[in-house]
């Protein structure tokens, strides 16, 4: 799978660049395995997980539109301080084609980036608009990563969050949906 394959086809000269610079980093391991979604009826294809380096500073070579299509590619690192720092990035341009790797991350297990999450959705309206559109799209597959969140929070937080409706991944994926 290509990095490209990641966003809409308007964005694909973008894309493209991106897909070049990253393919210069050093990688670990391949990817492991996609995720399939729709934005405005057009299929898109990202990684599950990959496993590479992060660039240590943003690239000066690369536009802004650039800069955010990898950090949006970086969400799906590894490491999840990496998918948060990515998340930090993405916060300030609530574009339609963000909208699937930010709600993509509620239904893992990193309960910090949910709450950044959530954060970014109540400090930012448009936030919560983009993503209630994408997960409307997409609503099979917004009723998975409600089936997941439910499953980290019984497995890691149901101790000190005891009521479902309070664990962050879950309240803003039900009120996206």
């Amino acid at each position: 799978m290509n990095l490209a394959d990641g966003f809409p086809a308007a964005l694909r000269h973008d894309a493209v660049v991106v897909s070049a610079f990253y393919s210069r980093l050093p990688r670990a391991h391949p990817q492991l395995g996609s995720v399939e979604v729709a934005i405005d009826g057009e299929c898109i294809e990202f990684p599950y997980r990959i496993y590479t380096s992060q660039p240590v500073v943003r690239h000066r070579l690369l536009s802004s539109t650039q800069q955010l299509m990898l950090a949006c590619h970086f969400t799906r690192h590894h490491d999840g301080r990496v998918r948060e720092r990515s998340v930090r990035q993405l916060t300030e341009s609530p574009e339609r084609w963000i909208a699937p790797y930010v709600v993509h991350l509620l239904g893992e297990y990193v309960i910090e980036i949910h709450r950044l999450i959530a954060h970014l959705c109540s400090a930012k309206p448009e936030w919560l608009t983009v993503c209630g559109a994408h997960c409307g799209q997409n609503s099979a597959y917004a009723e998975l990563l409600k089936q997941r969140a439910t499953s980290y929070w019984n497995e890691y937080h149901r101790r000190e969050i005891r009521d479902r409706a309070d664990y962050p991944a879950w309240a803003l994926l039900d009120e996206l949906t």
